[in-house]
């Protein structure tokens, strides 16, 4: 499905160009890289992004580097990153390479 936007590294698709695992893999052997090892972290990434949301409370907000960093949507953002990473509509995954 499709990302909701707004998220923290663009607030609307227009400006966000995210690609899936095998387009980026295919990309890299494209410009020369051999992949050495990729792995997919979409889990670890929604775990840590949960427990650090849970420590906000209605006295304690998110940290000051988030809101610093997105302003008044940071909450939102946060949210839609979670649901994102939850329903695996946006991963975080590394690749390892060699040029």
């Amino acid at each position: 499905g499709d990302v909701r936007y707004p998220v923290p590294w663009a607030s609307e698709p227009s400006i966000s160009h995210l690609a899936t695992p095998a387009e980026t893999s295919k990309y890299l052997l494209a410009a020369g890289f051999s992949i050495m090892h990729e792995a997919d972290s979409t889990s670890e990434s929604y775990h840590w992004l949960m427990e650090r949301t849970e420590r906000v409370t209605p006295d304690r907000s998110l940290p000051v580097t988030t809101q610093l960093l997105f302003g008044a949507a940071a909450g939102e953002m946060t949210k839609n990153q979670l649901k994102g990473l939850s329903e695996r509509r946006m991963l975080t995954y590394s690749f390892i390479c060699e040029a």
